[in-house]
């Protein structure tokens, strides 16, 4: 009897201990619904740091078990930096990123996202990659923000990501909450949340696991909560550029086999509002031109919701992997706002597939219709003569391309206050120049925009190829002849194809024209037009270059940019390589904008903080300094952007003990650092 007794106590004792060790489980490896649920995911934090996970924070006070705000359970990360302090949370394990489509965490803070960068370690825990948090725009969810950061940009070996403050002030306190990679699926059906019937749902009351917003001029919000049209939230979308896209984005993307049409709803705010449908590839290049709703029943209207049920075929769509969904405003027009819900893949073609529901939405319009009529519109930011086509982009900084990154890293254990300094040039976005050290133009330009695809952000090239360049000076070179020239242009072009992207065109080129013969001129005048009509063709924003304001006077650079081929371009480019002061660029750069037909200009910021040296020195002066950062908000409606074109310490040339021009230039680098104002 006392052994059947002691039996069932310690059969008793066992459950107990079961069930204690599927709680503690459960709480170290549940997901946040809100960020997708899938066992598979490799959960950071959740109410507490998961046991593979070490804080290696620094310059920071962390609290791992802050009890408000919380985004989700019952803690949070707080998280209060020094100057340049950073949360770290490292992992004893190398992680493999490409087990895992991308990583999210939630984040509240009254700083500016501008002024985070994360920091990808590899299992070595060094260093291999420093990206803006703004080029990654978080999702709003109940007043957190939500950011996926997709793991194509991390090394194979994962050692951890840091989340760095890099104004080099300190910041206010910052909550970070529901930290996981989100796990690959295996089939279609669970890549988006996708039920038994073979529904893909990319939307319903927030983005599915896997998807992120890539939309263009303009401001999306996926939580509006008036109206809806099911559940308890929408998408509102509102442009703020001319030809502004909503645009969300998947990895992974999803194979359309077991599907056959794709399915949303929409409901205007005001008449007169057109749009256009369209998915895009594993490439991310639309599969068809974008289709106008006319074509599936009519635009949305203002009195109802309606559903929209597109076959896949239509799209050229089926069997296929597509990764991307878009819908694009047709007119132009800004500040009218379409609301979106219920984006799906469907396996039926029925109208109002995917639609039903159980809260009674409002009354919708099903919309169907056979035909198909592509838009006449080309589908870019294709701005009017007042709009900004860069508008509310972030910038690509290329990490494979950045010396001020490896100067830091060199830097941080020997000399970690100049290392600091050095941060300040890593860690903001700067041009890629293209030239004849390319050997393979079309591969390399390619190369680039993949990358910044895959940041979500907008490369700037500069074009540095022309016969004759900089006039034999220190920077001498470029193609052989004008035919080289243009096909040189053309791969470069194809290089970038229907991506967006930047492109400066040829610094210098029409400040030094005057050095060339009358027929050189001639033939010059005419390949940078070539440029222009070839890279427009595409999704190109090109800036030719306008020398700056105490070069070529007004008058005479307005009549080289206009037989240059300005009407067909975005605008012009002051100050490149240069230090005179944005006030002056702005006041010579109105003037030009005034005598070719209001066009726009771009700004290079990269070392104007201090204005000119004496004489208005070039080569490598002393005491200069970093300019503002780059960014659209210019506070001119000309000026379309502060960019930093030329690379902050890279040499001028051989002058004033300084290596080859475009050599990295450490010493001079740390100068321009040392004095910048931020």
């Amino acid at each position: 009897m006392r052994v059947k007794k002691l039996q069932y106590i310690l059969i008793f004792f066992a459950g107990v201990i079961a069930v204690f060790t599927l709680i503690l489980t459960r709480n170290f490896f549940k997901t946040n619904t809100a960020l997708g649920d899938t066992s598979q995911n490799l959960v950071v934090f959740a109410d507490q740091l998961s046991p593979q996970f070490t804080n290696w924070s620094w310059n920071s006070s962390v609290n791992l078990s802050s009890a408000s705000p919380v985004s989700s359970g019952s803690n949070s990360i707080s998280f209060t930096p020094a100057a340049w302090g950073a949360l770290y949370l490292h992992s004893n394990t190398p992680i493999t990123p490409a087990s895992y489509t991308s990583l999210q965490f939630a984040m509240q803070t009254s700083d500016s996202p501008n002024n985070f960068s994360l920091l990808i370690y590899d299992g070595n825990n060094q260093q291999v990659k420093s990206v803006k948090l703004s080029q990654y725009p978080g999702t709003n969810q109940n007043g957190w923000l939500v950011y996926t950061i997709p793991t194509t940009i991390m090394p194979s070996s994962l050692g951890g990501v840091a989340l760095q403050e890099t104004s080099g002030n300190a910041g206010t306190a910052t909550y970070v909450d529901s930290v996981q990679f989100i796990a690959n699926q295996t089939s279609p059906s669970a890549s988006s949340g996708s039920t038994s019937n073979q529904t893909a749902s990319l939307y319903g009351d927030s983005l599915s696991s896997g998807w992120i917003n890539w939309s263009w001029n303009s401001n999306v919000n996926f939580s509006n909560s008036n109206p809806v049209y099911q559940g308890s939230n929408a998408i509102s979308f509102t442009p703020t550029g001319g030809y502004g896209g909503f645009y969300i984005h998947s990895d992974q993307g999803i194979d359309t086999t077991p599907y056959q049409t794709l399915t949303f709803t929409a409901k205007a705010n005001a008449s007169g509002q057109t749009y256009a449908v369209g998915v895009y590839d594993s490439n991310n290049q639309l599969l068809h031109p974008a289709i106008a709703l006319d074509s599936y029943g009519g635009q949305p209207v203002l009195s109802a919701w309606k559903v929209y049920t597109i076959p896949l075929q239509d799209l050229n769509a089926t069997n296929k992997i597509i990764k991307g969904f878009m819908l694009q405003d047709t007119t132009g027009k800004t500040q009218q706002t379409l609301f979106i819900d219920q984006i799906a893949l469907t396996e039926s073609n029925a109208a109002g597939a995917g639609s039903s529901t159980a809260t009674s939405p409002s009354p919708a319009l099903v919309t169907t219709a056979p035909t198909i009529a592509p838009v006449t519109q080309k589908v870019v930011s294709n701005p009017t003569s007042s709009g900004n086509p860069l508008s509310g982009m972030a910038f690509f900084n290329d990490p494979d391309a950045n010396p001020a990154l490896g100067q830091q890293q060199q830097w941080q254990s020997s000399r970690p206050s100049d290392a600091a300094q050095m941060a300040k040039i890593a860690n903001q976005p700067k041009a890629i120049w293209m030239g004849s050290w390319n050997t393979n133009i079309q591969s390399d330009v390619k190369a680039v925009v993949s990358k910044a695809a895959a940041a979500q952000s907008l490369p700037v090239f500069v074009a540095y190829n022309i016969p004759g360049r900089d006039c034999g000076s220190y920077s001498a070179g470029g193609s052989s002849s004008l035919q080289a020239y243009e096909s040189w242009i053309s791969s470069f072009a194809q290089g970038i194809g229907q991506h967006r992207a930047v492109v400066i065109l040829e610094p210098d080129a029409l400040a030094q024209i005057t050095c060339l013969s009358s027929g050189d001129q001639a033939q010059r005048y005419q390949m940078l037009s070539y440029a222009v009509q070839t890279f427009k063709a595409g999704n190109t924003a090109v800036y030719l270059d306008g020398g700056n304001a105490a070069w070529v006077g007004g008058t005479d650079m307005a009549s080289r940019l206009k037989q240059a081929g300005i009407a067909k371009a975005d605008g012009f480019a002051l100050n490149v390589s240069n230090f005179l002061t944005s006030s002056a660029s702005n006041s010579y750069g109105q003037q030009v904008s005034g005598l070719t037909g209001g066009k726009h200009f771009v700004i290079d910021t990269s070392r104007n903080g201090n204005g000119p040296a004496s004489g208005n020195a070039w080569c490598n002066p002393d005491g200069r300094s970093l300019g503002a950062k780059p960014t659209t908000q210019t506070g001119n409606s000309l000026v379309d952007a502060y960019l930093w074109i030329k690379y902050p310490g890279e040499s001028d040339g051989s002058c004033n003990g300084a290596p080859a021009a475009g050599a990295w230039y450490p010493d001079y680098a740390l100068g321009l650092a040392q004095r910048a104002s931020w």
